[in-house]
């Protein structure tokens, strides 16, 4: 499983994007998707 709580710049806003054998779900999303890349964990 992996998890990962992400955060905007300007506001106290944070989404977790949240993967485990290849499903992966998001919480509170953020506006700007490009944050959540192709998938592929760092």
């Amino acid at each position: 499983m992996f998890i990962k709580q992400l955060y905007t710049n300007c506001l106290s806003e944070a989404a977790y994007f949240i993967e485990s054998d290849g499903v992966a779900a998001v919480i509170d999303p953020l506006r700007d998707i490009e944050v959540y890349g192709t998938g592929e964990r760092t």
